[in-house]
């Protein structure tokens, strides 16, 4: 866990390359243990290495399927890395942390490309609620966990749509 916490912190500072090696000397130190191992894929799946971590967070599941909800946002995350906002919005209802910003921006963003209006101004002003400097800075709240581009921007694209329908 502390190699977790390490590579953490390396993604919260931008240093991506040291935050997958703490994620791999997680998952080699955890000994199969399915808390750890999932931790290492959500962190793998926020700096884009979407396969692996969602193969890590999959296994973790497999052995344990009462993990913490917030192993699911690597999964959510990988799936919009993938494009697959049906699945990420699926996956978002697993999350189990309601009083979180991120459980509800994840699931808005994802409710934002499924066009589901209604569920989207709930989960945005949940987050907002939450997260009041969502209202000013969504893309840096993002970007500070979410290292891939590509995926920052279909989440970010997801929630602006999600927050304009929320008005």
């Amino acid at each position: 866990f502390p190699h977790w916490t390490f590579g953490l912190y390396q993604r919260l500072n931008a240093r991506i390359d040291e935050a997958i090696e703490a994620a791999e000397r997680t998952v080699n130190h955890a000994h199969g243990s399915p808390f750890e191992t999932g931790a290492a894929g959500a962190l793998l799946s926020v700096t884009g290495n979407h396969t692996r971590g969602r193969q890590l967070i999959d296994e973790a599941l497999e052995l344990n399927p009462r993990l913490p909800g917030w192993i699911h946002w690597g999964r959510a995350i990988s799936d919009f890395g993938r494009g697959d906002f049906r699945t990420a919005l699926a996956t978002s209802e697993r999350f189990s942390l309601p009083d979180c910003f991120w459980d509800h921006l994840l699931r808005a963003a994802a409710l934002g490309h499924a066009g589901e209006t209604e569920q989207a101004r709930g989960a945005v002003q949940q987050a907002r609620r939450l997260r009041p400097e969502l209202e000013r800075r969504p893309e840096r709240l993002i970007g500070m966990i979410v290292g891939e581009r590509e995926t920052r921007t279909r989440i970010l694209e997801g929630w602006e749509v999600a927050g304009s329908r929320a008005g």
